[in-house]
């Protein structure tokens, strides 16, 4: 799953705080028979530029956090989000993207966030020794449905 998230323009209460926020950006349910971690990346090493191109936001401008977590910044490298057992599970993921009357050029931003979720097979009180899924991984379900808040 990947939503593109564009930042919105700051007001000026954003940039005297020094951040954008978006609480409930993005709302992803995993739903799994066995153990499972979600994991979240950045696509682009960047935000983009300011208009005037003089000024690139970095990716550390853009922080995330689930369920009311600490903040921390996304990366290109996979990072955990969250891990569970088997059930269902509703995660809200919240966005910052650091923004200050000081710094903040006016850009189109805009970063590509890839959600990954990874089941662990060996989980299964059934499964052999091996590290494949029992059955083709029929007997077992993991899935991360987004829905955006607006």
């Amino acid at each position: 799953m990947s939503p593109s998230f564009e930042v919105r323009d700051p007001s000026a209460v954003d940039l005297t705080v020094g951040h954008i926020e978006a609480p409930g950006a993005v709302t992803l349910r995993a739903v799994s028979y066995v153990r499972w971690t979600v994991q979240v990346r950045a696509l682009e090493s960047s935000l983009s530029r300011s208009h005037d191109g003089r000024s690139v936001k970095p990716l550390d401008s853009f922080l995330l956090r689930t369920d009311g977590e600490d903040y921390f910044p996304i990366d290109t490298r996979d990072q955990t989000l969250a891990s569970g057992s088997n059930g269902t599970f509703d995660l809200t993921v919240d966005y910052r993207v650091k923004a200050d009357a000081e710094t903040h050029r006016d850009g189109d931003y805009a970063l590509t966030v890839i959600y990954t979720i990874a089941a662990d097979w060996r989980s299964l009180s059934s499964a052999s020794d091996s590290d494949d899924p029992p059955c083709g991984g029929t007997r077992t379900r993991a899935v991360v449905t987004p829905s955006r808040r607006g």
